[in-house]
């Protein structure tokens, strides 16, 4: 029975490590925008990066083939997540100690545990719960019955244990499955659910109506790699300071909903600090000292 934070990160680490190994190979093509505003502000260059990975048709065979044990590794994540929320909430298993998957599925169905940051985000918590509980009979296919893969990947012909037939979980609603059980790890882990963090993970969620049936909870956006906007600090008589407004120009320039700030110290050596640019203060400009960072920065 999970009932600290160090017993799921150690109960789930084997899993978080092959989602996280794997998960990358999901998508095949990797590109990051930049927008350089460092010498000449009025004439931005902006790039993209793009990595190609080689052996596509053969990669994609084997993830095919990969993708649902990654559904059965994000389903144990999630499931020693909930037995935590279940923990913090103070539900204890019935008569043996130990939690079964049908004590859980019905607290989860119930919307009941405590789990931050998520407990306090109802449109996200209860389509969490949802998914967990409406994905147990996928999950027992997957592990104690059986499933049939088609050649796009996905899980069909899944069948409860009475025999009623079971939504097919797609090749697309893996994969979307494996990034919820990721994101939501990842924010409990970190103590930190920023709206960056919640607008890929609600991105995600809305993959998934099929399974938590409780329609598009919007606001989300595609999750990709964030464009990088480059700056230079100017010393002046308080400190360096960094002109935030023109790097919120610059970012625009991608359209882009989330970009990172990568601010530099010309002529001192020393490297740059990065952040992201939404979490910074609304000030068009502000000090900063190299030595002493504040929040939204780091080295």
């Amino acid at each position: 029975m999970i009932t600290t934070l160090t017993e799921f990160d150690d109960g789930s680490a084997f899993e978080r490590s092959a989602l996280a190994a794997v998960y990358p190979l999901l998508g095949t093509n990797v590109s990051r925008a930049s927008v350089d505003l460092r010498n000449n502000p009025a004439s931005a260059h902006v790039h993209v990066f793009a990595v190609e990975n080689l052996g596509e048709a053969a990669r994609a065979a084997l993830i095919d083939q990969l993708r649902p044990l990654l559904f059965g590794a994000a389903w144990k994540t999630l499931d020693l997540l909930f037995e935590l929320a279940f923990h913090q909430a103070n539900l204890a298993p019935q008569k043996s100690g130990r939690w079964t998957i049908a004590q859980k599925h019905a607290h989860a169905q119930a919307n009941l545990g405590t789990l931050t940051p998520f407990s306090s985000d109802s449109g996200v918590w209860s389509r969490l719960c949802a998914l967990y509980a409406n994905t147990v009979e996928a999950r027992h296919c997957l592990i104690h019955r059986s499933f049939q893969l088609n050649s796009a990947g996905d899980m069909t012909n899944l069948r409860a244990q009475n025999g009623t037939a079971q939504p097919d979980v797609t090749s697309s609603e893996q994969q979307a499955f494996c990034q919820v059980s990721l994101g939501a790890a990842h924010a409990f882990l970190s103590s930190q659910f920023n709206p960056r963090d919640r607008s890929d993970l609600i991105w995600w969620i809305d993959q998934l109506t099929n399974h938590h049936r409780l329609g598009v909870l919007g606001g989300g956006s595609v999750a990709q790699p964030a464009t990088i906007v480059r700056v230079n600090a100017e010393l002046a008589a308080q400190g360096w300071t960094v002109d935030l407004a023109q790097a919120r120009a610059g970012g625009s320039i991608q359209n882009a909903p989330y970009f990172d700030i990568e601010i530099h110290f010309p002529g001192t050596g020393l490297p740059p600090v990065t952040g992201h640019l939404e979490e910074a203060p609304s000030d068009a400009k502000v000090v900063i000292d190299p030595t002493t960072l504040p929040q939204w920065l780091h080295p």
